[in-house]
């Protein structure tokens, strides 16, 4: 009676020990950050459990009884503890179907500036650090970094991670792939990236060589990287795909193919691209190679190249598509249901003023009262149907500040929707240029059909209010952006958004030599604030002085604001944990699952 007893208890102890565990948060059993104890204890206590239940099983395999109750009571405990850990029901099919706006330009980290190529990127390979929900930021292939004092330098200790063909991280992967974004013999639009990094602008200028650029590797797993000036948010650059890390020997294999299909290139990404059809679809399976694999619960996730947004929204409505985004008119029918995600942006959208094809431009006056005659929160209202904030000032609400973010501590700069004082600038504006009325005013525009309804609604603003004939240009949006790089256009919208989680990253924008500075602005005091901030180490004296700077660009008004865009997504109420970040990428789907399907 006494073995019989022994027996069960042995057999019976894991399985009322898994169904205690199915009971508790994953955290304080798996994660290792939340509950380091938690999983040293499993390590240790796992293989005694499991060994005492197959001794109990083994001496008492003839009551086969008490055998079925224990891998019942085991089979229910897991399947709680995947129940508190992914929801209730899984899908056992862990499959994601989701949408490409276009076809994907090649995968090439350091060139490719196209969204649809990094979206996958970010599926398939990984940087330093990864954006995490919103705007912050987690570790990714560093499995920690070192900051000296003065944000000067930093020591990035790498994981312990694999490619997909076996081969080993190496701390010169990326050193590597950085070189090769600052040559200039790549034309990689991300070299503006490293240029805080010591030698870095020179060598990308033809000025200097490679080996003065402070990117060193000390040994496989560590990665050093010094700055000309205090950079306190260079870790967050590493989360950009163009600081992705690349192999030489695969580079060098594939030359210009590299980066254009599954077997021309490897992974270090949670996904791997299993196939891709041209103009139809890419597909990803998971990733067996990757350091934090068992945190990856899809299987597979199908991209499929739609290009209109209605034929999206007919395709996710049907069961095509579990996820797309939506905008405009199309908002108004999923209100009150559970599809859309909401996600602000780290992006803004002004207008821009040519003053070198449009002279009147130059002056101030004229560009307050064009500014000053909108009415944003009726432009918000009618054509985003609220899936954006009124813009009073250039740097986003999700940018952080001292200890509010950047906006709230600089509140808005300027009121709008005033006709009266719009129209009292415009004659002072006049009277200065010696002009009766302006001359005919063109408008670019893209050819989609959003673009054009607001630039008929700026047209109309503008008319209405202050008189002003403007004609509207509309053109396809490769060209839009091609003569807005090349100054051919008189006033347009422009946007921008964060390459980093900092205020900066649009201020440095009018600095009077960076290259997009689409309007040529040039402020001496502005251009001063701008460098002060940059080589501060004082956190307080640096946001005072980007606040300065932002209060100025206001007074001049070079650009006009019109909104914070927030970007909306439709997703299946079954399809879980999709990270929608505010900061660069789409979408991460490193820990998405599937939910039972209806």
């Amino acid at each position: 009676m006494s073995r019989c007893l022994h027996d069960c208890v042995a057999a019976g102890i894991p399985a009322v020990f898994l169904w205690l565990m199915a009971r508790l948060p994953p955290s304080y059993i798996w994660d290792k950050e939340s509950c380091p104890r938690g999983v040293a204890v499993m390590r240790n206590l796992w293989p005694n459990l499991w060994r005492w239940w197959s001794i109990g099983v083994h001496r008492w395999r003839k009551r086969w009884l008490v055998t079925l109750a224990g891998l019942a009571a085991i089979g229910g405990a897991g399947a709680g503890l995947w129940s508190w850990h992914l929801g209730t029901p899984p899908d056992p099919d862990q499959k994601l179907v989701m949408w490409l706006g276009d076809e994907p330009a090649p995968l090439d980290p350091g060139s490719t500036g196209d969204q649809w190529a990094m979206d996958l990127l970010g599926a398939v390979e990984e940087g330093l650090m990864r954006q995490g929900k919103g705007a912050t930021l987690d570790p990714g292939l560093a499995e920690r970094v070192e900051v000296s004092p003065d944000h000067t330098r930093f020591v990035f200790h790498l994981r312990l991670a694999a490619w997909s063909d076996g081969v080993p991280l190496r701390a010169e992967d990326f050193r590597y792939a950085w070189l090769r974004v600052l040559d200039p013999a790549t034309h990689s639009p991300w070299a503006r990236l490293l240029y805080p990094v010591q030698g870095a602008k020179a060598y990308a200028e033809g000025k200097g060589p490679a080996g003065q650029v402070a990117v060193k590797a000390l040994g496989d797993r560590i990665l050093e990287v010094k700055t000309t000036r205090p950079t306190p948010y260079f870790p967050s650059l590493t989360a950009e795909p163009a600081l992705y890390p690349v192999r030489k020997d695969v580079v060098e294999k594939y030359g210009k193919e590299f980066g254009t299909g599954p077997g021309k290139m490897v992974f270090i990404g949670p996904f791997r691209i299993s196939s891709w059809e041209r103009d139809r679809q890419v597909t990803l399976a998971n990733n067996p190679t990757y350091w934090d694999a068992r945190h990856v619960h899809l299987t597979s996730v199908t991209f499929k190249i739609v290009k209109e947004l209605g034929q999206r929204i007919s395709l996710y409505e049907t069961g095509g598509l579990d996820q797309t985004g939506v905008a405009g008119s199309w908002l108004d029918q999923w209100k009150g249901k559970p599809d859309p995600v909401a996600v602000p942006e780290d992006s803004v959208f002004f207008l821009v003023f040519n003053p070198e094809r449009y002279p009147s431009f130059a002056n101030k006056n004229i560009r307050l009262a064009l500014s000053y005659a909108l009415d944003r929160r009726d432009y918000v209202r009618r054509l985003w149907s609220g899936a954006a904030e009124p813009a009073y000032g250039l740097v986003p609400p999700s940018i952080p500040g001292r200890t509010k973010s950047f906006r709230q501590e600089n509140g808005d700069l300027f009121v709008d929707n005033r006709p009266d004082a719009a129209r009292a600038l415009l004659r002072n504006g006049l009277q200065e240029l010696h002009l009766n009325a302006l001359p005919p005013l063109t408008f670019l525009s893209d050819n989609s059909a959003p673009s054009v309804a607001a630039a008929k609604w700026l047209q109309d603003q503008w008319k209405t209010k202050l008189g002003i004939d403007v004609r509207i240009d509309e053109v396809p949006a490769a060209e839009r952006l091609h003569r807005q790089r090349t100054g051919d256009y008189q006033v347009a919208v422009a946007g921008w958004g964060a390459d980093y989680n900092d205020a900066s990253a649009f201020l440095k924008l009018w600095v009077s030599d960076f290259p997009d500075n689409l309007v040529h602005y040039h402020n001496p005091d502005y251009d001063r604030l701008i460098a002060a901030a940059e080589a501060s180490t004082d956190p307080a004296g640096r946001a005072g002085e980007l606040e300065q700077a932002e209060r100025i660009l206001f007074q001049d008004m070079p650009v006009a604001p019109l909104f914070f865009r927030e970007r909306v997504w439709l997703q299946k109420p079954f399809v879980k944990h999709i990270v929608y970040p505010s900061v660069g990428l789409d979408w991460d789907l490193k820990g998405a699952y599937v939910e039972k399907r209806p």
